[in-house]
């Protein structure tokens, strides 16, 4: 007698899983990433994949069958989703095998919207600036230092007109301390605040603001940096008073001074305003500097690639004259590429003029206004300056922020608004 045997299994032991492959809420047109079923095999022998498809026109599912599924083991379905419009699509996943006739399956959920509409709205408000003024401490500034003190009342007044709501700080063009001169500079760092503020032995606050206690007399004060240094640089001291650790530290590294550091000075919404008083270019007694770009490229990531909020202005040598230790070079090109404006110091009987013209190109409200999303189209943001449509703007993709030029900067008080649809993320 001939007995016939053929192998039986619960199917239990082979299944789809998750019971739902779900997609979530997706927006129409973007790219939705492929989901996974899984066909899992806990039976004691191979089981193979011999179909696979979907239900349901937005969705799909591949796989290169046949697939033997060894015990133990599964494999990977992924499904797609690809809807044509918005809606809720519901549809499953089926596998067929040689286990039995029926399909196992798993259901799929997804559902799709167009993209909302993104309204930015920011409020103008009157200059706010981080003001650094950076002062030559040379031996040789002796009658422009002497300038600078008598004419201070043009660049505090011109501060007070524009109302507005300041950090200010003085530092030096010394990096190194220097004691072998004819004279001792003040402050404690004998000449070497190295982009510290000025003065950092704390005898009169360093950071001032419209709250800081007779804070006009201390920022005269703050600007009498001495005469004893020879070593003139700006870009450097500069870069070393806004990054690191100089800007996040109350207290900077090997010094004997407890609170030394820059922090609390920068501010993410205010324009950064930088002042250069020299009588000698930048890095004067340097050997073979960095190029300027350099600089420049490490101020913009600063103001997080936003270059129009750094303003740029410099008292400083434009020709040769009995005064200046030679031309600012350095500094024309540091203007050029900062959009900045230049007085030339060698007119000290014109002062004043030089601070007033100086603070005019720093004391300006904001420029750009940052996105909260990347745009999908910027061709396609509506901005709007109280109510109206603006157009003389432009759109900076490296720091994700609408730029209005000089010419048509929304003033203080006013409402700006940015209308676009968000990019696929």
């Amino acid at each position: 007698m001939t007995v016939n045997l053929a192998a039986s299994a619960d199917a239990s032991c082979f299944f789809v899983t998750p019971p739902t492959v779900g997609f979530g809420a997706t927006i129409l047109g973007c790219g939705i990433a492929d989901q996974f079923a899984y066909a899992v095999n806990h039976c004691t022998f191979p089981v193979t994949i011999t179909q696979v498809d979907t239900t349901g026109a937005p969705f799909s599912a591949s796989a290169p069958v046949p697939i033997k599924i060894q015990p133990g083991t599964h494999a990977d379905i992924p499904v797609s989703y690809r809807p044509p419009s918005a809606g809720d699509d519901v549809g499953a996943v089926r596998v067929w095998t040689d286990m039995r006739k029926e399909p196992f399956q798993s259901g799929i959920t997804g559902g799709a919207q167009s993209a909302a509409t993104i309204v930015d709205q920011w409020d103008q408000s009157t200059p706010k600036v981080d003001m650094l003024i950076v002062i030559d401490n040379s031996g040789s500034m002796a009658e422009e230092q002497k300038a600078l003190a008598q004419n201070l009342d043009h660049l505090w007044n011109r501060i007070a007109i524009a109302n507005a709501d300041y950090h200010i700080a003085v530092t030096t063009t010394g990096m190194y301390p220097f004691t072998g001169g004819f004279d001792h500079c003040p402050g404690g760092a004998e000449g070497g605040e190295a982009g510290r503020f000025f003065p950092v032995n704390n005898e009169r606050p360093r950071l001032l603001t419209p709250q800081t206690a007779d804070v006009r007399n201390v920022l005269f004060a703050n600007t009498n940096v001495g005469l004893c240094n020879y070593d003139e640089r700006f870009l450097d001291p500069v870069l070393a008073a806004l990054t690191d650790p100089l800007i996040s530290s109350t207290k900077a590294p090997g010094t004997p001074w407890p609170n030394d550091g820059n922090a609390g000075f920068l501010r993410d919404d205010a324009r950064l305003a930088l002042l250069a008083v020299t009588d000698a270019d930048d890095a004067n007694d340097v050997v073979s500097p960095a190029p300027v770009s350099d600089y420049v490229r490490r101020l913009a990531q600063v103001k997080k690639g936003a270059l129009d909020l750094i303003s740029f202005a410099g008292i400083v040598p434009l020709q040769p004259c009995k005064t200046a230790e030679g031309i600012g070079a350095r500094y024309m090109e540091i203007a050029r590429q900062l959009n900045g404006h230049l007085e030339d110091i060698c007119d000290l009987g014109n002062f004043g003029n030089l601070l007033e013209n100086s603070l005019g190109n720093l004391l300006l409200p904001l420029t750009s206004f940052p996105l909260s999303a990347l745009p999908k189209d910027p061709q396609a943001i509506a901005v709007t300056v109280n109510g109206a449509a603006a157009t003389q703007w432009s759109y900076d993709a490296g720091s994700n922020r609408i730029v209005f030029p000089a010419s048509a900067v929304p003033p203080p008080g006013a409402h700006i608004t940015a209308r676009y649809e968000p990019a696929c993320l």
